[in-house]
């Protein structure tokens, strides 16, 4: 009996304890949260509104989305981590204090939610503009903490000053003031966004005359697809991919199987595809060089005769701020990528960006986060099919680029995740995993391919087309050691597909395989509409029957020198990383180029013969050696940039 009352009784008490324990953990957070969202709404707008500001002076935006963009997403982010940081105490902290002891949290929450977010962009403007010091050095950390405790202050004290002055001037809560600055904010930025034009565009056309005029010289249509491996087309006799579209194509061309790019990445490439030159020779080498104005580019020289030059691209390298590469087209446009939530995509990004995506990419359709990075493959080939059910009478050269094959991955069917290169640890199922997405983008892009072929074919336009699909480089997926491509100058890199459809389908399903270069894209086409090829160029026309000897691949200090059967790969060991400098490789018996004979005394004299070679080759070649231009890259496509992989 005494032990069911004690039972009974610690029941009534402990049940007490914890009916009282929850009211009391309730109210005090219904009590802060009034208190710490508007605190946090207000300060995370106050802290989106100096970065925005920060941004729009240090790169030259002079259009207000990005204060529109700063104080709006930024005051739900204070707002909501206020809302958790507040559950988070009520449940810990405040329940053990007595009710009388609960004070004003306001200025708190307000001093740290603007701390928390101005911090980064107040050390970046200290450590990149007034202290020549490391943030990790004992000078940084106490610049980092002065910094801390400065914000901390000034924002503690301004949230007083706003509450009293409010209340004193106006008689308003500090609340309904800051709530109506808020809005004004807004609405300024908002008729700022209106009244205030956008950057110029890449795409801003020039020379409209030339879009009336048409003739029987055939139609050029260039197609490149970014970090496309050759030997993983069904053409060319891969058996698991299935790409019937680009087989159909080649079915109807002359398939070159010895076709290689003059650099492993995807700006010089271009370059070298624009201009028929070598990349000693263009010099747009690094991700800072842009085309000199003096070089001869294939659209420059298309345009000359009369064709509508007009260019769709989609990576970031190809901008017209960062390359000139629309030297000579008409119309040169990039596919901006679209936002997962509304921002201006040409607005400096803001720092908390990412967080704010990566939430967003857990909300939005799958295929929106596709075009988050770029437009994928099928609004691509839609865009093209728009613009020819326009203007397919006129006399044309038609650039496009996709994108698909080129990191970051995407599994498909669309999952919406992202399957990420291994940057150094290897493992057969990793590779498995990364070969599936990569084998999955390139049938995505054989899919939106096959829209483009059968619009070309049903309205007659491909009977009067000549049509060139290759690309820029291939692609590594540990073969030597290593991922993704511009870091050597292996075949699985540079070997690309090469395959050229003649108008009415002539020699249809030829196979050819003399050695060609992407530098011999530009004289072909040239060539081929009855153009004289310039002086300048170094390419040849790949149906003249004038044969290349030798291909000349550059990446840094690096050389790749190769004919038909051997291969003279001289490594920077700065890109490679590892292994010996000098590598030599018979082809004909090591395709994939695994056993390096440079070692091999029977190989010394003909290695040295080919050294002479490539000097005497780079010694002719720097005589048309032209500077680059070097080009101010802004904040948003260093963004982009930085989504694609790119480290510079």
């Amino acid at each position: 009996m005494v032990v069911e009352r004690t039972f009974l009784l610690n029941n009534v008490l402990w049940g007490g304890i914890i009916t009282n324990l929850n009211v009391r953990i309730l109210d005090t957070f219904k009590h802060h949260l009034k208190q710490e969202i508007p605190a946090g709404f207000f300060g995370g707008a106050l802290g989106g509104g100096i970065e925005a500001l920060y941004l729009a002076i240090n790169y030259g935006y002079l259009r207000t989305t990005l204060f529109s963009a700063g104080i709006f997403y930024y005051s739900l982010l204070g707002a909501t981590v206020c809302a958790l940081f507040s559950l988070v105490v009520s449940l810990i902290l405040i329940p053990w204090r007595k009710d009388r002891e609960l004070r004003d949290s306001g200025p708190i929450y307000f001093a740290a939610t603007t701390t928390y977010l101005l911090l980064p962009t107040i050390a970046e403007f200290i450590f990149k503009r007034i202290v020549n010091a490391s943030p990790k050095s004992f000078v940084g950390m106490m610049i980092i903490t002065f910094s801390i405790f400065m914000i901390w202050s000034i924002t503690f004290g301004l949230h007083w000053s706003f509450k009293a002055l409010s209340k004193s001037l106006l008689g308003w809560k500090w609340r309904q003031t800051a709530f109506i600055g808020y809005l004004l904010a807004l609405v300024l930025t908002a008729i700022g966004w209106v009244l205030i034009p956008p950057p110029k565009d890449d795409s801003q056309p020039i020379d409209p005359v030339y879009a009336t005029l048409s003739g029987e010289k055939p139609n050029i249509i260039l197609i490149v697809i970014d970090a496309l491996r050759q030997d993983w087309l069904s053409p060319y006799g891969d058996k698991i991919i299935a790409t019937p579209n680009i087989q159909r194509f080649a079915d109807k061309s002359v398939l070159f199987t010895n076709a290689f790019s003059n650099c492993s990445w995807t700006k010089p490439s271009f370059a070298s595809i624009f201009t028929s030159l070598y990349p000693t020779q263009h010099n747009v080498t690094t991700g800072r060089d842009k085309l000199n104005p003096k070089i001869v580019t294939l659209a420059e020289t298309l345009r000359k005769m009369g064709y509508y030059t007009i260019g769709y691209y989609n990576n970031p390298h190809l901008r017209t701020s960062v390359s000139n590469f629309n030297l000579g087209f008409n119309h040169y446009e990039y596919l901006i990528p679209n936002t997962l939530y509304p921002m201006d995509q040409e607005a400096p990004k803001l720092r908390y960006s990412n967080f704010l995506n990566s939430i967003a990419r857990r909300i939005v359709s799958k295929e929106r986060v596709v075009s988050n990075f770029y437009q994928d493959a099928a609004t691509t080939s839609q865009t093209l099919i728009d613009w020819l059910s326009h203007n397919g009478e006129k006399r044309f050269f038609l650039f496009v680029h996709y994108m698909d094959p080129h990191e970051p991955y995407f599994e498909r069917p669309l999952t919406g995740r992202v399957v990420k290169i291994p940057k150094i640890f290897f493992s057969t199922k990793k590779l498995e995993r990364v070969s599936k997405a990569y084998r999955g983008e390139i049938e995505f892009v054989d899919e939106s391919l096959g829209k483009l072929f059968d619009y070309l074919e049903e309205s007659g336009i491909q009977n009067n087309t000549l049509v060139i699909l290759t690309a820029d480089h291939g692609e590594e997926f540990y073969d030597h050691g290593g991922w993704s491509h511009g870091k050597t100058l292996f075949n699985e890199v540079i070997r690309v597909p090469f395959i050229v459809k003649l108008p009415h389908s002539e020699r249809a399903g030829a196979v050819d395989s003399s050695l060609v270069q992407l530098i011999d894209v530009a004289p072909t086409a040239v060539r081929f509409v009855g153009g004289e090829i310039p002086s300048e160029w170094e390419g040849k026309d790949i149906f003249s029957g004038d044969k290349t000897i030798w291909s000349l691949s550059v990446l840094g200090n690096g050389r790749s020198l190769r004919n038909l059967a051997e291969n003279l790969y001289l490594a920077d060991e700065e890109i490679q990383g590892s292994g010996s400098p000098t590598h030599y490789y018979l082809i004909k018996d090591d395709p994939k180029e695994m056993l390096n004979l440079a070692a091999d005394p029977a190989y010394f004299i003909r290695i040295s013969e080919l050294r002479d070679t490539l000097r005497f080759l780079e010694s002719r070649l720097a005589t048309k050696s032209v500077k680059p231009i070097e080009a101010e890259i802004q904040q948003s496509t260093k963004d982009r940039l930085k989504a694609l992989g790119y480290a510079e």
